[in-house]
């Protein structure tokens, strides 16, 4: 039995070349071209790429999407996704939000008006290097922002920038009846504006502690 499998590429400049070394990555692994098709807007390109791959398991499709990752061009990114996801009426966008949905790590312009960014930036580097968990991290970050006035939290969320295109992708998917939600380890306190204006569906985050007017060396989960 076949899978019906879309890959999906994207990137500020789709080559020729990089196509034509995808194609062969995703050929090499046993996949079959039912259609291909170009699309996107002066901003991004997409190419997608309809396939079929006889037999493939749970296990082989991940080693399809881990080839794929490993051969994609600095600038493209390429999604496999079932057929039957993509056909289903209804669908769920799940995304992170720090340098996802906005530009910046909203903790790293808290730090900055404790004088801590670049401390907190390299803390930051580390947990993404698997060298901290994701608890260590956050507590190691949230404390130098202990003793910042409760309303520095008002002046970073006017700092807060969407990333492009993140506002046309939440819109689309909301007018085609879908649902989105954002998960964060950042903070309600500036996430919660934002999620409204967009109008998502649902929202997760920590909170800031703030007693007596100034944030305290913790945060809590929601």
């Amino acid at each position: 039995m076949s899978s019906n499998l879309t890959a999906v590429s994207y990137g500020v400049n789709l080559s020729l070349s990089e196509l034509e070394h995808l194609r062969k990555v995703l050929s090499g692994s046993g996949a079959t071209f039912t259609s291909e098709s170009r699309s996107g807007d002066e901003r991004f390109g997409v190419y997608t790429m309809g396939l079929a791959v006889d037999g493939a398991t749970d296990t082989d499709l991940s080693g399809l999407r881990r080839r794929v990752a490993e051969a994609s061009a600095p600038g493209m990114d390429t999604a496999i996704v079932a057929d039957a996801l993509r056909d289903a009426s209804r669908k769920l966008l799940i995304m992170d939000v720090d340098s996802t949905l906005i530009q910046q790590e909203v903790i790293e312009l808290l730090a900055a008006h404790a004088g801590k960014r670049e401390e907190v930036a390299a803390v930051t580097e580390a947990a993404m290097r698997g060298e901290l968990d994701f608890a260590q991290s956050l507590h190691a970050r949230v404390a130098v922002l202990a003793g910042l006035p409760a309303a520095v939290v008002d002046v970073v969320r006017a700092e807060v920038r969407l990333s492009e295109g993140a506002a046309e992708l939440v819109a689309a998917f909301k007018a085609a009846g879908h649902a989105v939600a954002v998960v964060s380890g950042g903070f309600n306190q500036i996430l919660r504006p934002i999620a409204e204006e967009l109008g998502l569906d649902y929202w997760i985050a920590n909170e800031l502690e703030i007693v007596d007017g100034f944030l305290t060396a913790r945060s809590l989960a929601t």
